[in-house]
């Protein structure tokens, strides 16, 4: 056996090996088991047969256990951020739904705009047969939706990010091989299938170097995992960079000044996106702080992330009902009005047909 006070180099230990005495163990570190994998021939699990090897290995160990509990804090705060934008879309969609039809690698997915809601409001509670497979529903609820999550998820990612995070870009991308493609269907049956799928994402690189794709839109290309190494993403569903950008500059930046149509309902409708990012840029939960919310066992994160996300529903719902008040809908409609004016008076302002139809092919929101 090896002696206690000398620790076995790693290359010549087996699996299941203790890191410090090579004794065959089941128990691994806590601290960073089960962190995601960043190059494939790379192993996580570092196994310790009792606590004293762990204390006396602890010298040795400590940097390698700081690096994977940051992968792991990040796999949770991308997590967070997907799972934000799926209650966001939820409660407040752009559309809402009537039919789906699932054919091979394509859903074929109909719905109309959220004008004229009961609330007053052009953002809807977005609804599919309760029989919807959960990953489906989840993938047409944030299709198209990948610039709305850079501008409701700008001050989130920040706050959870920043603590071990070097740099957080917002990138515009050109996917391909997607996994699922998502064809425009409009009401005369038409289909329309993007030809170009334009997207946007976090590239976030922690502190020790490492360069991770976050992307909080990715089911609706059946892109489940919301977090992936750069290499691999880069290798695999990448085709080009088009435009990259600080973190929050399509929140305070490109999100107000999309193009738009003189049409009042689609105005009315960028207007409560972006006073819903603006009450987003204020949910601080108050059960769980920023600071801790991210460590912790397995077990202590997944209630964590269920207090932080039932305060998350609340948030919204409350904002909602507040855009929602007689004074605020009488006060954005007259907004609404002058803007349609400003347009009509000056076209170079609009967002004309053929730009919508190269939108539409992109596959770029479109407000």
């Amino acid at each position: 056996m090896a002696s206690s006070n000398a620790r076995t180099p790693a290359s010549t230990l087996p699996p299941g090996a203790c890191s410090r005495c090579a004794n065959p163990t089941n128990k691994k570190c806590s601290g960073c088991c089960n962190a995601p994998t960043y190059d494939e021939d790379s192993c996580n699990d570092t196994f310790y047969c009792s606590s004293a090897c762990q204390t006396a290995d602890w010298g040795q160990h400590k940097q390698t256990c700081k690096a994977l509990q940051d992968r792991k804090s990040l796999h949770r705060a991308a997590s967070l951020l997907q799972q934000t934008m799926f209650r966001i879309r939820h409660h407040a969609s752009p559309t809402k739904s009537q039919s789906v039809r699932i054919n091979g690698s394509q859903i074929y997915f109909q719905g109309d705009p959220a004008v004229d809601m009961p609330n007053g409001l052009h953002l809807a509670p977005f609804l599919l047969p309760l029989d919807t497979d959960r990953d489906v529903f989840n993938a047409i609820l944030v299709f198209n939706g990948c610039m709305e999550a850079m501008a409701y998820l700008s001050s989130l990612t920040k706050n959870l990010l920043h603590r071990i995070c070097s740099t957080i870009e917002e990138v515009y991308i050109t996917i391909i091989n997607p996994d699922l493609q998502i064809p425009r269907t409009f009401e005369d049956g038409q289909v329309l299938h993007v030809k170009k799928h334009g997207h946007n994402v976090y590239r976030a690189t922690l502190k020790n170097g490492e360069t991770w794709v976050i992307d909080p839109t990715g089911a609706q290309y059946w892109f489940k995992n919301p977090l992936r190494p750069w290499h691999s993403f880069e290798k695999q569903n990448l085709s080009e960079i088009n435009d990259t950008y600080f973190l929050g500059h399509i929140r305070s930046e490109y999100f107000p000044r999309i193009p738009e149509v003189p049409v009042p309902a689609m105005l009315a409708q960028k207007a409560e996106k972006l006073e819903l990012a603006a009450k987003m840029d204020s949910f601080t939960p108050s059960l769980v702080q920023f600071g801790s919310l991210l460590k912790g066992s397995n077990a202590d994160f997944e209630e964590k992330e269920r207090r932080f996300l039932q305060e998350l529903e609340i948030h919204i719902n409350k904002s909602l009902d507040e855009l929602s008040a007689p004074g605020e809908i009488v006060r954005r409609n007259r907004e609404v009005r002058l803007r349609r004016v400003q347009l009509l008076m000056d076209p170079s302002q609009q967002c004309q047909k053929e730009d919508l139809e190269h939108l539409s092919l992109s596959g770029k929101d479109i407000l």
